[in-house]
């Protein structure tokens, strides 16, 4: 357990961290910005995102896929299937960067979960002692 604090703790893990956010933070904004760059309209785009989101919550909680590129492997194929039912053709690339988008949002979503509640709990607090004084 000490051999686990020592390497989340030291500066080679932190630099490592920082570097792998950093090159996944600069992919996904690389991969919107050719999305936006290709001719869809703003309608089509703003639905190509509501579909990757809904796509990757499916493969996630349908279970079936056990790793992450199978995992994207099912969701590129369910919004694909949604994708058709509205008539909207993208690229290949277009529809991946959309489940990568899709995806990054829902990790730093879930990061951001515990923070919140720690916020809300600390305000709570506040308000009981208030309330008490």
């Amino acid at each position: 357990m000490d051999l686990i604090n020592q390497i989340l703790g030291s500066p080679e893990f932190m630099a490592f961290l920082f570097a792998a956010i950093t090159a996944v933070i600069g992919f996904v904004g690389k991969s919107l910005r050719d999305l936006l760059s290709n001719k869809i309209t703003a309608e089509q785009l703003q639905l190509l995102l509501v579909v990757a989101k809904q796509a990757v919550a499916v493969a996630e909680q349908t279970g079936l896929a056990a790793t992450g590129a199978e995992k994207k492997a099912e969701a590129i194929r369910v919004a694909q299937t949604y994708l058709d039912a509205y008539g909207i053709k993208v690229s290949a690339e277009q529809l991946e960067a959309a489940i990568e988008a899709a995806v990054f949002s829902e990790l730093t979503k879930v990061e951001a979960v515990p923070d919140a509640i720690t916020g809300i709990a600390v305000d709570a607090l506040s308000s009981i002692e208030e309330v008490s004084a």
